[in-house]
């Protein structure tokens, strides 16, 4: 947008549509109503995926007969694409990144359901009518690149990350003690549950006090309870109560939480940039 280039973004919204304009961007806030199909058992996983892709491609025929595009891009997640790879307004760019095909393969003990297989399939769909892949490393393309059989290297472009302009001076404690930060997810995939066990036996065995500090959304089980609270119950109550958990923060509320720690802990099985890295 600041070359002067055209951007429009579509996006969902829960609420009426309405369209933003946000730093130089025109942003399209589509309300995607809710079909029988997706509120029944795993209906969401399911038929979710399909009702958002077709919308969005409707959104962007609309526009793109008012006032064409050059090209269009979408993320991999949920094959928001795949409706429109088949019916394409304009050149179709796929931005791949973490895929579902990925996940049993990079976290322990991970399983994927049927209503799982039908959505790694319609996520993978769209990879295969895409005019451009890219990926945020090339390592990850090598990934994608070898599942898919494709015959040219996606292109890797690097994300990019806003610092801010007047970070809080660090600083360090007063008992003498180690304060650890985690940031993330608390799931499988982030390694929320190899960090918490390798934090009790830390606690266990410090001379100095030592606190961990938790930023980040705690997804549900489909057993009960958050993955967190099931990770903190695999550890001694001596170790928990010395874990505190902030929730999830704005992005301004997190340089303080930088600033006050002693090291940065993040045990990931698989990042396809590392964004939070």
């Amino acid at each position: 947008a600041a070359l002067g280039h055209r951007v429009t973004v579509i996006s969902r919204s829960d609420e009426n549509p309405r369209v933003d304009t946000w730093e130089g961007t025109t942003v399209h806030r589509i309300r995607i109503p809710e079909s029988p199909l997706q509120r029944l058992p795993k209906g969401q996983l399911i038929f979710g995926g399909p009702e958002v892709s077709k919308a969005f491609s409707q959104e962007v025929h609309r526009l793109h007969a008012k006032d064409p595009f050059d090209v269009v891009e979408f993320s991999n997640w949920a094959g928001e694409g795949v409706h429109h790879s088949r019916h394409k307004a304009a050149p179709h760019v796929l931005r791949a990144v973490s895929m579902l095909w990925q996940m049993p393969l990079t976290i322990p003990g991970y399983k994927v359901g049927p209503a799982g297989h039908w959505h790694a399939y319609y996520e993978n769909q769209g990879v295969y009518k895409a005019d451009l892949i890219l990926t945020p490393t090339k390592a990850h393309a090598e990934s994608v690149y070898q599942k898919f059989g494709l015959s040219k290297m996606p292109e890797a472009i690097p994300l990019g990350v806003d610092l801010p302009e007047n970070p809080p001076e660090p600083t360090t404690s007063t008992d003498g003690g180690v304060t650890f930060l985690f940031l993330s997810a608390l799931s499988a995939r982030k390694g929320f549950d190899v960090l918490v066990k390798a934090f009790a036996k830390v606690h266990a065995s410090s001379k100095v006090p030592v606190r961990l500090s938790v930023i980040g959304h705690d997804p549900a089980r489909d057993e009960g309870g958050t993955y967190g609270q099931w990770s903190l119950s695999q550890i001694p109550e001596s170790a928990r109560a010395a874990i505190t958990y902030h929730g999830a923060l704005a992005d301004s509320e997190l340089p303080g939480h930088y600033a006050s720690c002693d090291v940065f802990v993040c045990p990931s099985n698989y990042e396809s940039f590392g964004l939070i890295f």
